[in-house]
C-alpha cells in the first residue's frame, strides 16, 4: 500500500499532470473517476465554441464518479488548472476499496455527492419551472391568436 502525503491511501495508479492539461473530453468513451490529492481541476463544456466553467475540483475532491456509474460516454470535460496529483480509479470495486484504505473520506464523498444532487435538484426544477412557463404562454397566446403561438413555439 502506497501512503501519500495528505493522508491518502492507495495502490491505484496516481497521475501528475501539467496545468492545461486534460484529463478527459465530452463524448470520450471510458469510466475513470479521479481523486485529487494537489491541485485543482475545471470540469466544462463547450457550448458552440464558448467554454462553460460548471466546476472547479480541488484537494480532496474527485470527479468522473457518474460516467463509471452508468457506463456512458463523458458528458462534460476536464482541464487541469493547477498542477495536479490524481488518482485514476477505474472501476467501482476500486473505488470502494479506495474509500475503504480512506475512510476519513467518506463524510466528505456523502457531503460532496449531497451537494451535487442538490445542484442538480434546483437545475430540474428550473427547468421544469421554464417549461410549464412556456406552456402557459403558448396556452395563453393560443386563446388570443394562433399566429402569436407559432412566434413563440419558435
Amino acid at each position: 500500500m502506497l501512503v501519500v502525503k495528505n493522508k491518502v491511501n492507495t495502490k491505484l495508479s496516481i497521475l501528475e499532470i501539467e496545468a492545461d492539461m486534460i484529463v478527459f473530453e465530452k463524448d470520450d468513451v471510458e469510466s475513470t473517476m479521479y481523486f485529487v490529492i494537489e491541485g485543482s481541476v475545471q470540469i466544462y463544456n463547450n457550448d458552440h465554441g464558448v467554454e462553460n466553467k460548471l466546476a472547479l475540483v480541488r484537494k480532496h475532491e474527485f470527479f468522473g464518479e457518474t460516467e463509471m456509474y452508468t457506463n456512458l460516454p463523458r458528458v462534460n470535460a476536464a482541464k487541469v488548472i493547477e498542477k495536479a496529483l490524481l488518482v485514476a480509479i477505474p472501476s467501482q470495486a476500486d473505488f470502494e476499496n479506495f474509500v475503504s484504505e480512506n475512510r476519513w473520506l467518506s463524510g466528505k464523498i456523502m457531503e460532496t455527492m449531497s451537494e451535487r444532487l442538490a445542484v442538480a435538484n434546483d437545475a430540474l426544477a428550473a427547468k421544469r419551472s421554464m417549461e410549464s412557463t412556456v406552456k402557459i404562454e403558448i396556452s395563453d397566446a393560443h386563446k388570443e391568436d394562433k399566429s402569436a403561438r407559432r412566434i413563440i413555439r419558435k
